[in-house]
């Protein structure tokens, strides 16, 4: 009975030492439906850019088969069309994970593939700790949800923010990520890059891969952090969202309205390569005064 207590002890220090070591835990305490209550009264708070009529005339231009041909990161790697315009259709869910579905939903009705970016610093990913981010297990429903609507699921890369603010070692965490999402049933090969706070630093998550070619070191409260060591495949991805190769990137953050956005994409040419950005918090229902 010793003998077995000394060995549960071991087991049970070696199991908490590599969860410190990744930062990646899990949380399967949270609700769904708390995690929507929360997510709803913070958006309550932030205005929408556009209208969700915006959107669906945007899909509808969108689902002209005849002239567009609209793909995921994933498969935009292999596209060569030459006779229509091949649209990279990317959405960075950002906080808003729950008008992500119903994006993902009305996209389905006209047989139109995007790229769903989650963002694994965001409120509703989960809880986080001095060293460790609890992921809400609860919240898989919704990201199954969106890839059964045809879509793909991916990460929206914040690790480099994370390192520097949280604690966590960037590639053990991914790791653990991605191995996650694997048994959780949910196929992930891309990654796109998040800005948000360490923009404000001069630093810029891509940094953190050395595709990007700008390696070196970060001192913040008195430790070194260094980046670009790195590649996105020693990461466990396939592709990085913004080395995919495009002659045209298209924005819903690039400062014009939707008859603009509308507009550009009209003027697009049979052979153009379509990067085209669309954040779910920018495109709401029922949102005051549209």
């Amino acid at each position: 009975m010793k003998r077995l207590c000394l060995l549960c002890s071991l087991l049970s220090f070696l199991s908490s030492a590599y969860g410190n070591e990744s930062g990646f835990f899990l949380d399967r305490q949270k609700s769904l439906e708390e995690i929507r209550q929360e997510n709803i009264k913070f958006l309550s708070r932030h205005a929408s850019r556009f209208s969700w009529g915006d959107y669906t005339a945007l899909l509808d231009e969108l689902a002209d088969s005849s002239r567009y041909h609209v793909v995921t990161g994933r498969n935009f790697m292999k596209e060569k069309a030459t006779d229509r315009v091949t649209v990279y259709f990317r959405h960075d869910i950002d906080v808003a994970p729950f008008h992500a579905v119903m994006m993902s939903e009305e996209e389905k009705k006209r047989n139109i593939g995007a790229s769903y970016y989650v963002l694994h610093s965001a409120a509703y990913y989960g809880r986080k700790e001095p060293g460790k981010v609890f992921r809400y297990t609860a919240m898989d429903l919704i990201y199954r949800q969106i890839q059964q609507n045809g879509h793909e699921i991916g990460v929206h890369n914040d690790l480099f923010s994370m390192m520097l603010t949280n604690g966590i070692d960037p590639i053990s965490f991914q790791k653990k990520e991605l191995e996650y999402y694997k048994k959780a049933g949910i196929k992930i090969t891309g990654t796109v890059c998040h800005g948000g706070v360490i923009n404000a630093w001069g630093l810029n998550n891509t940094w953190l891969f050395s595709d990007f070619r700008r390696s070196g070191e970060y001192k913040k409260d008195g430790r070194t952090y260094s980046y670009g060591n790195r590649s996105v495949t020693d990461y466990g991805f396939s592709y990085e969202g913004y080395l995919l190769k495009c002659n045209i990137r298209l924005s819903d953050i690039s400062g014009y309205d939707a008859v603009e956005l509308l507009k550009r994409l009209r003027a697009c040419k049979p052979g153009d390569r379509v990067s085209l950005l669309i954040h779910p918090i920018h495109w709401r229902r029922n949102c005051p005064g549209k």
